[in-house]
């Protein structure tokens, strides 16, 4: 017989357990923020070789802006403004600077390729002032 999460009641649970993994997940980070804060720097060193003093320092630095765009994070996770993301180069894993999410994700999907990402500022700049064609209906 399937069990359903007993807090969302749309997920199943393993056996023995009445809440899922994600219920679960999110209780835990309720009731320990200390320990989420703890456990993010923890990832942070494992995955890009950086610190809280390396994080701090280059917040600072970039006045608690995104290195690309200037702006302040905006993306919200659980209601709560994202943190800047440490970018960093896949190829070396070195990290870089701190970027919101958006930029962050827009150098991902140009594949960290300047050409592709000057290539597409050429476009936009190219289309910046040409009116907007219309589209008819052949119908």
């Amino acid at each position: 017989m399937t069990e359903w999460c007993s807090t969302c009641s749309y997920n199943r649970v393993e056996p023995g357990r009445t809440k899922c993994a994600a219920c679960r997940t999110r209780e835990w980070r309720e009731k320990n923020p200390e320990k989420q804060l703890e456990q993010y720097e923890t990832d942070r060193l494992k995955r890009f070789g950086v610190d809280s003093y390396w994080y701090d320092e280059k917040l600072a630095e970039q006045h608690g802006v995104c290195a690309i765009c200037g702006k302040p994070e905006t993306a919200k996770r659980n209601g709560k403004v994202l943190r800047l993301s440490v970018d960093h180069d896949h190829k070396t894993g070195k990290p870089r600077s701190l970027l919101c999410a958006g930029c962050n994700r827009g150098i991902g999907l140009f594949g960290e390729d300047p050409q592709r990402l000057e290539a597409a500022a050429r476009y936009l700049r190219q289309h910046q002032d040409s009116p907007t064609a219309t589209v008819t209906s052949t119908r």
